[in-house]
């Protein structure tokens, strides 16, 4: 699989017209900040997914961020304490998004 888009940390972030992730279309996970509070944020559940295979131990993240939820038709391959750390999205060549690394 050849990847479209990866998005690490706070990609395309800039607060506009109810958006602070100008890229939530592509990546799939908005950031709350107070606007979204009417969005569903019920989805948590992780998935196996060929980017986890050769892990053979957790993935370090670093700080991360926080705040970070999954629209729906994500899917969420970690999320700690219910904050999306890593989800993929199947978009013309996909996307991935990671909220930090070390």
């Amino acid at each position: 699989m050849q990847l479209h888009w990866l998005g690490v940390g706070e990609p395309s972030a800039y607060q506009w017209e109810g958006r602070y992730f100008q890229s939530a279309n592509v990546l799939r996970v908005e950031k709350e900040n107070g606007f979204n509070l009417n969005t569903d944020k019920y989805t948590w559940e992780e998935h196996d997914h060929f980017i986890k295979e050769n892990c053979t131990k957790d993935i370090d993240f670093g700080e991360g961020k926080k705040n970070i939820f999954a629209l729906k038709g994500t899917t969420i391959l970690r999320q700690i304490d219910k904050e999306v750390q890593l989800v993929s999205m199947i978009l013309a060549k996909g996307a991935v998004f990671i909220s930090g690394s070390r």
